[in-house]
C-alpha cells in the first residue's frame, strides 16, 4: 500500500526569478505552493495557492476571522 504525500513549497527567490522558478515547480510535480496570488503576477499556472490571502485557494485564518466559501 502507497501512501500519498503533498509537499508544500514556500519559494524563497526574488520576485524577478519567480517566474522561472513556478515553471519548474509544476515540472517536479509540486502542486500546492505557499505564496500570494497577487505575486504571481497574473501568470497562468496550475498551482494551488496557499496564504493569508483571500485571493488563494486555500485560506489560513487567524483566530477569530471567518471567511465563507473557502477551505
Amino acid at each position: 500500500m502507497t501512501e500519498v504525500k503533498e509537499l508544500i513549497i514556500l519559494p524563497k527567490v526574488s520576485q524577478t526569478q519567480l517566474s522561472n522558478f513556478i515553471p519548474q515547480l509544476e515540472q517536479e510535480g509540486i502542486k500546492t505552493v505557499y505564496i500570494d496570488p497577487k505575486k504571481l503576477n497574473k501568470q497562468k499556472t496550475k498551482l494551488q495557492t496557499l496564504s493569508e490571502s483571500v485571493a488563494s485557494d486555500y485560506v489560513i485564518l487567524d483566530k477569530g476571522v471567518k471567511t465563507r466559501g473557502k477551505k
